[in-house]
């Protein structure tokens, strides 16, 4: 006899389809309440574990919800076990893909993910809860010229699907598909890492050097070109959609290039991204669009690696350099998602 065995993904955000919809990897996903999900004694028993506040946000209504199930043998634990490793992981590459797929930018929060046993029919068995590193409402999510811009996007969103939130849906479905479909490289496995642990950063001195990082795991510039001018130039060649971005407002490049060398000085343990929100207005203002920037180059560079067909160009830091340099990656100028 086998046991059926699950894992559970709250996210941070609700919009896209409310009903049931096939994700890749054995996944599904709909929006719901954990409570419409799980036993009745279940949710004493763990609103108790894990707190009264902590359940209410984790219970919230309209929550965006990943479940997947696998056979196990019936002794086999359903906490610890095989099959929660293997459950987990396809939990890890929604999460990811929800970072990456330019969700608004007011998405925070902390996501959960549960695990245990199940029958065919009837409510879910809980094992465990583990909360998942909080997403950061990013510093430039509350720039003044940033909501002016947004303001137009949202009548836009409003006008083409007759409700706000869905245009991320596509996009993390693409994207989880993509993570799933098997072992990323250690080029890429820890620059996604890198770009994760930015989304969860608060202060901007240790965010955005992460975004950095990221970025250079898929722009790859050889030891005699690590430098501002070659990262500038090779971001805009992965990501063109810069050069037009309002937001940017046509000074890409000099942001790019004083990104560079503040990313230089916060690795040197200098602090320049909260000597430059002290000088008021402007310098808040710059700091925005500098994470902005940062944050942009790093998904999107992300996603043109991701998406490209030859993967084994990742194999290894030196195959990228090399790729690059026979102009083997990028083949062409890429599509910004």
């Amino acid at each position: 006899m086998r046991a059926l065995r699950y894992a559970l993904l709250v996210l941070p955000v609700a919009g896209g389809p409310s009903d049931v919809r096939n994700m890749a990897n054995e996944k599904t996903t709909l929006v719901s309440r954990v409570t419409a999900l799980i036993g009745k004694r279940q949710v004493a028993r763990w609103k108790k574990w894990v707190g009264t506040v902590e359940w209410k946000r984790l219970d919230e209504e309209g929550r965006r919800i990943v479940i997947s199930r696998m056979r196990a043998p019936k002794d086999a634990p359903t906490v610890l076990g095989e099959a929660e490793v293997v459950l987990r992981k396809k939990m890890w590459s929604a999460w990811h893909a929800l970072l990456l797929c330019g969700a608004d930018p007011t998405t925070c929060g902390p996501s959960w993910i549960l695990t245990g046993g199940t029958a065919r029919r009837g409510p879910l068995m809980v094992g465990s809860v583990t909360p998942v590193d909080a997403i950061t409402l990013p510093f430039y999510a509350t720039s003044q010229e940033l909501l002016a811009i947004r303001a137009n996007e949202i009548g836009k969103e409003w006008a083409t699907h007759g409700r706000l939130g869905d245009t991320w849906f596509e996009p993390w479905i693409e994207i989880d598909r993509l993570l799933s479909a098997g072992s990323l490289s250690d080029i890429l496995g820890y620059a996604l890492r890198s770009h994760s642990k930015a989304k969860c950063e608060p202060a901007l001195d240790f965010s955005i050097p992460a975004f950095v990082r990221a970025a250079e795991g898929v722009i790859g510039l050889p030891r005699h070109m690590g430098n501002g001018p070659g990262f500038k130039d090779r971001a805009l060649l992965l990501v063109p959609s810069l050069n037009t971005d309002p937001y940017v407002a046509g000074d890409a490049e000099n942001l790019l290039l004083e990104l560079y060398q503040l990313r230089n000085d916060c690795v040197h343990g200098k602090v320049p991204f909260l000597k430059l929100r002290s000088q008021g207005a402007a310098g808040e203002e710059r700091a925005a669009k500098l994470q902005f920037v940062a944050e942009t180059v790093a998904r999107e560079a992300l996603l043109v690696a991701l998406r490209f067909p030859d993967q084994s160009q990742f194999a290894t830091r030196d195959a990228l350099e090399k790729a690059w340099s026979a102009g083997t990656f990028p083949a062409s100028t890429p599509r910004s998602s």
